[in-house]
């Protein structure tokens, strides 16, 4: 019986922890941020309650941009077609890094492929030689 009441407790603290976790890496990045702009026009963001009002900004649009990252969409938004039915937009947003990381890297093989040996004197543009770099 003891050990049972044991699993209960350490659930109750792992989710506890997990979700403390989640907010102090929220507070984290929202403060980094924020002491970043603040920084850059300190000025106008230290004049009275400004700083206050642009913290609960820019949490509000980090939890917007975090609500669609787990909330199901339909075939389309307004315009665009996303082509997917019920997913949600971090998959969409996955799948489309995916595939421009893919390409990016099929260009820049092509890049060092054609332009390096050859030179780029050839192609008829100037361009940066990688060679020093790759030793």
């Amino acid at each position: 019986m003891g050990g049972a009441l044991s699993q209960g407790v350490f659930s109750v603290c792992f989710f506890l922890m997990i979700i403390m976790l989640g907010i102090g890496s929220q507070f984290v990045g929202v403060e980094g941020f924020v002491t970043a702009v603040v920084d850059v026009v300190p000025g106008y963001l230290r004049v009275g309650y400004r700083r206050q009002i642009f913290v609960a900004i820019v949490t509000l649009i980090s939890y917007l941009i975090g609500l669609t990252m787990v909330t199901n969409v339909s075939r389309s938004i307004g315009k665009w077609n996303l082509g997917i039915n019920g997913s949600s937009l971090e998959e969409a947003l996955t799948y489309l890094y995916a595939n421009l990381s893919c390409r990016a890297e099929c260009t820049s093989f092509s890049y060092l492929t054609t332009t390096q040996p050859v030179g780029c004197a050839s192609f008829g543009f100037a361009c940066l030689s990688v060679w020093p770099w790759l030793g």
